[in-house]
């Protein structure tokens, strides 16, 4: 392993949780950065986006609908911003619905094609993801 490869910048993390939980951490991201996270029961799944997860899943919760999820996955960045999340969002919706292993709760296809600033560089890392 080279000097370059040890010293590869993490560009996402990836967080695991019961859901609902009464606490999902206390990481800064979770009340005040732009996030996706997915709900998901194995069969199931939605894709969401929000720049307050800790309040979505409150809300969530309180959606009878929702309250079939047993899992909560938080995506996030420290080079997130909130257009990229709604482009993640989208393609992570087209992803998985292509994918076909589950069935997507989502009551729309998400923001598509839309641009933003230094988007080619979110679209290049999207993979990584």
């Amino acid at each position: 392993m080279t000097t370059a490869d040890q010293t590869q910048e993490i560009l996402y993390v990836i967080t695991n949780h019961k859901f609902p939980s009464d606490n999902y951490g206390n990481d800064d991201f979770l009340n005040n950065w732009p996030m996706l996270y997915i709900l998901e029961n194995g069969k199931k799944i939605y894709i969401g986006e929000s720049t307050n997860v800790s309040e979505r899943m409150k809300q969530h919760y309180n959606n009878h609908e929702k309250r079939e999820f047993k899992q909560v996955h938080f995506i996030y960045s420290e080079r997130f911003n909130q257009s990229a999340t709604f482009d993640y969002e989208s393609k992570l919706i087209q992803f998985v619905s292509a994918d076909g292993k589950f069935i997507i709760t989502n009551k729309n296809d998400g923001i598509a094609n839309k641009n933003y600033f230094r988007k080619s560089d979110y679209d290049d890392t999207f993979e990584q993801l």
